[in-house]
């Protein structure tokens, strides 16, 4: 993968994602030469003027499976109605003369959006009622045609 937040795929930059909810960030497994790389995903506040930059570390992951599951916690919050977080992938082994880190998307954490009623489908017509019209919107679609 190429781009401004390689070896990242998805999560996508400026997405939102909501609080209990699971993500999958996914990466390039190619984009780490070495065959067995560990590697960790990190979430920093974008502003850590509030205190203490990392929102989220995932466990150690072999490069080679390419995807993390992210439960995101209500904690990221940090009693605000969204917050924002930057992704990373830190190899626990760095690439000779490369950053110890590799910065990715930036994500909007949120509560879920209220769900509003939604009015159920109207039914179908049941057999009773369809012997009764039919026949009469057939003759009167007749008697309008032949005047």
């Amino acid at each position: 993968m190429e781009g401004d937040f390689s070896p990242f795929c998805k999560l996508g930059n400026g997405s939102s994602v909501y609080v209990g909810k699971t993500y999958y960030v996914t990466w390039d497994t190619n984009f780490f030469t070495e065959k067995n790389a560990t590697v960790l995903i990190q979430a920093n506040f974008l502003n850590v003027s509030d205190g203490g930059a990392q929102a989220f570390q995932s466990p150690k992951t072999v490069n080679g499976h390419g995807y993390i599951p992210w439960t995101i916690d209500k904690e990221i919050l940090r009693g605000k109605s969204w917050n924002k977080v930057t992704l990373f992938i830190v190899p626990l082994v760095p690439i000779a003369n490369e950053l110890t880190s590799f910065q990715g998307p930036t994500v909007k954490v949120t509560n879920r959006p209220a769900e509003y009623y939604r009015q159920p489908p109207p039914k179908a017509p049941k057999s009773q009622s369809l012997y009764s019209a039919l026949p009469r919107n057939f003759g009167f679609i007749v008697i309008c045609l032949c005047g």
